[in-house]
């Protein structure tokens, strides 16, 4: 069996996501050219260990790579060496790259608004999602008909990044525009149905154990695509959801042309979301479990862009510009005067 194959047999048997194994393919494939490059021949990775895995990571780190891109390869490497080769890497001893601390890109409530009137259709209703519920655009694409409640004022979030699954909060000013959605997906719900379409796609199993789910109403896609595709796991024909890629892409070129002046993705909206809601004073606990995250010191870090955070506190330049004698004056008054100090010798 190829080594590829079976690598993406394991992370699926194991319930991770297939992008996890498109990562880790490409990390693994890449360490193996680099091996060849090294060697002049293929090398199979059992024949190798960690002694060129530390190489491979040097390597990265002086090609200036990111810390996260490090991680990810050596992730790679070392599920590969435990899962399949059988031959855990233990000390693994290489040049790191380091991790920077990050300032997370976050829009002005303004900007939001410019943003917004560039955008139209579907587009838009990705967008508003994100920063009306901090929705990342990849969930926005695999929301189903049975996680949305209009009563309940909610949107179950299943499956996503680690596994997890949440509840957000689902704002009545989006309802008619998610109900004008799910009219047209019922439209296409029911041509399917009627030329005896496979239906869409289902997450992993699911569909062996439910294969009348595929052509369910409550499991569609709130954005399906037009057309049908095969799975990558089946083979089958199937209607998965639209490319968000390509809505990222959108959002993108709205900022462009809403002349915003910072370097701004679909994924800033949902850091603008958090942002503007603890300056609303939503609690921090709240909004960890709004946003997903395992760790409240991950949540933290949207307090150092908050506008009553940090950066509230009052600069001396104010001070300074705003009455120059009076801050002289002050600082005068706030020295202790000298004092004579006798020390024996």
């Amino acid at each position: 069996m190829k080594l590829e194959t079976q690598l993406r047999e394991k992370i699926r048997s194991q319930g991770k996501a297939d992008s996890t194994a498109d990562a880790y393919w490409y990390w693994i494939e890449r360490f193996l050219r680099f091996a060849k490059s090294k060697r002049g021949e293929w090398v199979l990775p059992a024949d190798m260990g960690r002694r060129q895995v530390e190489i491979f990571l040097t390597s990265l780190a002086k090609d200036d790579v990111s810390a996260n891109t490090q991680n990810q390869a050596f992730s790679a490497l070392c599920y590969l060496y435990r899962e399949i080769v059988c031959a855990p890497l233990e000390n693994v001893s290489a040049l790191r790259a380091k991790r920077p601390q990050t300032i997370r890109d976050v829009l002005d409530v303004s900007e939001v608004l410019r943003l917004f009137a560039e955008l139209v259709g579907i587009a838009k209703l990705v967008a508003m999602l994100m920063y009306a519920s901090s929705f990342r655009i990849g969930e926005v694409g695999r929301l189903r008909m049975k996680d949305i409640s209009f009563e309940r004022k909610q949107i179950a979030i299943r499956n996503s990044k680690g596994e997890k699954s949440r509840v957000v909060g689902f704002p009545e000013c989006l309802h008619d525009a998610v109900h004008r959605q799910m009219e047209s997906m019922k439209v296409l719900w029911r041509h399917d149905v009627a030329d005896g379409l496979n239906g869409v796609s289902l997450p992993k199993a699911f569909g062996r154990k439910s294969p009348n789910a595929h052509k369910e109403f409550a499991w569609w896609y709130l954005l399906a695509a037009d057309n049908y595709s095969k799975c990558p796991n089946s083979g089958r024909l199937l209607r998965h959801h639209i490319d968000m890629g390509h809505i990222g892409r959108q959002i993108k070129q709205a900022a462009i042309a809403a002349e915003i002046p910072k370097r701004i993705t679909s994924h800033c909206l949902r850091h603008s979301f958090a942002c503007h809601s603890l300056e609303n004073g939503v609690p921090i606990h709240v909004l960890q479990a709004l946003m997903g995250h395992t760790s409240i010191e991950t949540t933290e870090g949207y307090l150092h862009v908050t506008v009553d955070g940090v950066t509230a506190a009052k600069s001396p330049l104010e001070n300074l510009l705003s009455n120059p004698q009076t801050a002289i004056n002050n600082r005068r008054d706030d020295q202790e005067p000298p004092r004579l100090r006798v020390f024996a010798g």
